[in-house]
């Protein structure tokens, strides 16, 4: 589906940026900074960390013409051309889900020129961080609907809400970490962690779990690869389980590690304080697998809308 051309709901801040060579753009697209040019957003990380806004204009050969008169030069090999680009506002972009809550995050899921489509669904959002948030609630939308989103680019920086840090985080753990069962298959489709002591603020009270506690959850889907388990804290103490989908690939889970970038695709009014991964066999692990940390910081409460 094409991209509304005037899909401006309000007009925000923007700039006058010059395209990549021979690369068309249209009005609508989303598109990336990279080396002091613009062009159409990828549907990854990369486009994601080098998102800069919506462009406001059209490019292509004929519009290069039709503009210096001196056949595709220009086009080829800009050098007067800037094309304006919003980096703040509400965009009506095409939402492929049919329904959607206000404050969800947006990805970018096709990146082609014109006919962009975005998505709620960060794994259909091939791994790449929001590019925005959806400004409203709908419903009853047919697929790849344009919606309001609230777009947010790397520059637009505010400060951490650290009231809301100070009261919500662990305070205290136990070196180390949980033992879990070893994997879940066709009939065993229950995760089960023993945690270490910790202890934790959750909306300012004190709360602490002893060490051997238990905790398990239900609802494990028996397919091939992995899943992700997020455990959390409740206001009164009780653990949370919660199931999201990760990428069926051994690859895909071993980046949930390290210095990688995990983006749940669940929404989670808890506190997360650990993260493990539940292969589908057990016949590729050890005895045991582990639950990790989750390590939170300030940085957690960043709120950029």
């Amino acid at each position: 589906m094409a991209q509304v051309s005037e899909n401006f709901v309000f007009r925000g801040d923007y700039d006058y940026i010059k395209p990549k060579a021979s690369t068309d753009i249209n009005p609508g697209d989303a598109v990336m900074r990279q080396a002091g040019v613009i062009l159409p957003v990828t549907a990854d990380m990369q486009g994601y960390m080098d998102f800069f806004g919506i462009c406001d204009d059209k490019w292509n050969s004929t519009v290069a013409i039709e503009t210096y008169g001196t056949g595709t030069t220009e086009y080829t090999s800009p050098s007067e051309v800037r094309l304006k680009v919003y980096k703040s506002g509400i965009f009506k972009l095409a939402i492929r889900e049919t329904s959607g809550t206000a404050g969800q995050a947006v990805y970018i899921q096709d990146g082609t020129s014109g006919s962009q489509v975005f998505t709620i669904d960060p794994q259909a959002g091939e791994g790449g961080g929001p590019i925005g948030y959806l400004y409203e609630d709908f419903s009853g939308a047919s697929a790849n609907d344009p919606q309001k989103v609230r777009i947010v680019t790397r520059d637009q920086v505010q400060p951490p809400d650290i009231r809301h840090y100070l009261l919500n985080h662990v305070i205290q753990s136990k070196e180390g970490t949980f033992t879990a069962a070893p994997a879940y298959h066709t009939d065993d489709t229950t995760q089960i962690a023993t945690f270490a002591a910790f202890m934790a603020l959750v909306k300012g009270n004190l709360i602490e779990i002893a060490s051997g506690a238990t905790g398990t959850v239900e609802g494990l889907t028996d397919v091939a690869g992995h899943q992700v388990i997020i455990w959390a804290l409740t206001s009164d103490g009780s653990v949370k389980a919660f199931v999201d989908p990760a990428k069926a690939t051994d690859y895909g889970s071993g980046t949930l590690k390290g210095d990688s970038i995990y983006w749940p695709s669940v929404t989670i009014d808890y506190l997360p304080f650990a993260i493990m991964v539940a292969k589908h066999s057990a016949s590729v692990l050890p005895s045991a697998v582990s639950a990790d940390w989750v390590v939170r910081s300030i940085a957690d409460c960043l709120k950029v809308t």
